[in-house]
């Protein structure tokens, strides 16, 4: 994952030279491979991410990390819409299986153009060109929370209603002007008329933003993991956003997400007009586990002895609730929900030892 370190202090006040940020990182047990001084006087650090940390592919995740460590805070932009006009688009799922959440919102008025400059900097540190204001403030988003969207033209789509459906064979030409059909088990995303998009993999040309574009139909959705990562090998894809769904997509990130880039849109790109957010679906619940933790486990699975308030202090910093106990030495805690890789104890107390450190962990233990 490429972070900037200037979009990073967006999130979280730091003020370290790169390389001890580098070394925080790396400590934490996410390396960082390198770091590049950019444009503008930017640093850009290449942090690699274990699989099991899909919420770290985002500036916003990265932050948490660093704050825990600097016992900073993480602040998140705010977001102000104007008054949601009543303009919506119907959408549906049909194929719950492998789009369990589908979400869309029309926003009108936008003026397609070059982005400016600071939006330009922050995607080419991390990475990406800018293609124009619209594609670019998605690609933000993503970059800055980690949840893909997409923006359709909604004056190239057929009719008042997106579906979210199992293809049928189809043909889909892609943006890049390439022809791939569509298998039966995979996640079209279709007007009236055809499909526009594979879900999560590939984005169509007939409804592709462009420099005509009014108005918009902005998509932001889930996608079933499995299916995701066989479409994408399937038709030889690998986008960074079929990267994300193929691992984890916090699912309640989808409104915020969606809110953010409308925001956006309405201040970058002019858009006069938000409407309100139509869902279909039955959803993703949420990530809520609660983990019981004893103190005894911490000693004896690390071999040192962590005091009770260091434990609370350490596993507060990265986003867990303390619920209750503390009675016996046992404590639990509600587990945010980006954080779908702790699920029972042995995670909690994995959580301790990155935080306290492991060099104070024995080798014999390690």
């Amino acid at each position: 994952m490429l972070i900037s370190l200037a979009w990073l202090r967006r999130y979280v006040a730091v003020d370290l030279a790169p390389e001890a940020l580098g070394q925080i990182l790396t400590m934490a047990g996410f390396p960082v491979v390198s770091i590049e001084h950019v444009s503008d006087g930017d640093v850009r650090l290449d942090v690699e991410i274990t699989s099991n940390r899909p919420d770290l592919q985002s500036h916003i995740g990265v932050a948490r990390e660093v704050a825990a460590a600097v016992r900073g805070r993480v602040t998140l932009p705010g977001i102000e819409l104007p008054p949601l006009s009543e303009d919506s688009i119907d959408v549906g799922v049909d194929a719950p299986d492998l789009c369990p959440l589908y979400t869309a919102r029309v926003v009108r008025g936008v003026r397609v153009g070059p982005s400016p400059a600071w939006l330009r900097s922050a995607l080419e540190a991390a990475g990406q060109r800018s293609v124009n204001n619209v594609v670019d403030v998605t690609n933000f988003v993503l970059l800055e929370c980690g949840h893909p969207l997409h923006a359709f033209d909604l004056a190239r789509l057929a009719g008042p209603r997106v579906v979210a459906r199992r293809a049928a064979g189809e043909r889909l030409v892609a943006i890049d002007g390439s022809e791939v059909t569509l298998g039966a088990d995979e996640c079209a995303i279709a007007d009236a008329a055809r499909p526009v998009a594979l879900g999560g993999v590939l984005c169509g040309a007939d409804s592709d933003v462009t420099d005509e574009t009014r108005d918009l139909v902005l998509e932001c959705a889930l996608f079933a993991p499995l299916a995701i990562r066989a479409a994408s090998r399937r038709h030889q894809v690998r986008s960074e956003s079929s990267f994300r769904f193929e691992r984890f997509v916090d699912p309640a990130g989808a409104r915020w997400a969606s809110d953010r880039a409308a925001a956006l849109l309405v201040e970058l790109c002019g858009a006069t007009s938000v409407g309100p957010i139509r869902a279909a679906g039955p959803g993703v619940e949420a990530h809520a586990a609660e983990i019981s933790l004893r103190t005894a486990q911490v000693a004896r699975v690390l071999g040192i002895a962590v005091p009770d308030h260091e434990i609370r202090t350490e596993l507060a910093a990265l986003g867990l609730e303390e619920r209750g106990g503390g009675a016996d030495g046992v404590t639990t805690w509600r587990v945010p929900s980006w954080r779908r890789d702790l699920v029972e104890e042995i995670d909690l107390v994995e959580e301790v030892a990155r935080r306290v450190g492991f060099d104070r962990v024995p080798h014999d233990v390690r």
